[in-house]
């Protein structure tokens, strides 16, 4: 059996040498000047890419990211022996998205928060397709580390990527199906970053589901 979904608006942002001044000068004007000022380089991100995409409280939003808020981490530990409350805060995933909710008095109905690597593509894509709201928006994306990159623990790079998945075919850039009689094992696991660079250069991909068969994403 094969279901599916249609892709609108992909949208993918790469942020290699920014800072997080810089990020937060380039945020949407919905976003005020001193929201902005609390707000972490990767929530500075999140709110870009989804600047891009319309969500109301009919939307299942889903966000996803596998190290999340690494400097706010990094620097939180660097604060001891006088560790920061606000620092410790901000390191708690999934606050970079929360920031944006904040920020612009985000509508939110359902609003799932994931984290991991391996699976993370095919969890994200598999609440989409298991929720009742026609309409999912899905948004990822990693803000680049420091010391924690000693340890493999952080990414090496800034990116974020928002998409829309629905039920209408006009004006789609793709479609994802979910073909649950593939065999899964036959293929390797796609991983947040193989991913984002994948859609970013829109070309086509399988991701396993670990739940059985596997996601295909084409390109119309």
């Amino acid at each position: 059996m094969v279901i599916e979904k249609y892709l609108h608006r992909p949208v993918t942002l790469r942020a290699e040498g920014e800072d997080t001044a810089t990020g937060r000068n380039l945020l949407p004007p919905v976003i005020s000047r001193r929201a902005a000022r609390r707000m972490t380089h990767l929530g500075t991100l999140i709110a870009r890419v989804l600047d891009s995409q319309s969500v109301d409280r009919e939307t299942s939003l889903i966000y996803g990211s596998t190290y999340a808020e690494t400097r706010s981490l990094e620097d939180y530990v660097d604060s001891f022996p006088r560790p920061s409350p606000l620092l410790f805060q901000g390191s708690i995933h999934p606050s970079a998205i929360q920031q944006v909710f904040v920020s612009t008095k985000f509508p939110v109905g359902e609003f799932v928060p994931l984290t991991g690597d391996r699976h993370l593509v095919a969890s994200m894509l598999n609440i989409a397709f298991r929720s009742a709201a026609d309409r999912a928006v899905l948004v990822g994306g990693e803000e680049r580390g420091t010391w924690l990159l000693d340890h493999g623990l952080a990414s090496p790079e800034a990116w974020a990527w928002s998409l829309e998945l629905n039920s209408a075919r006009n004006g789609a850039a793709g479609v994802v199906r979910l073909n649950a009689e593939t065999d899964e094992t036959k293929e390797d696991p796609i991983g947040h970053s193989l991913f984002f660079r994948t859609l970013a250069e829109r070309r086509p991909m399988t991701v396993p589901n670990p739940g059985g068969g596997s996601f295909s994403i084409s390109w119309q």
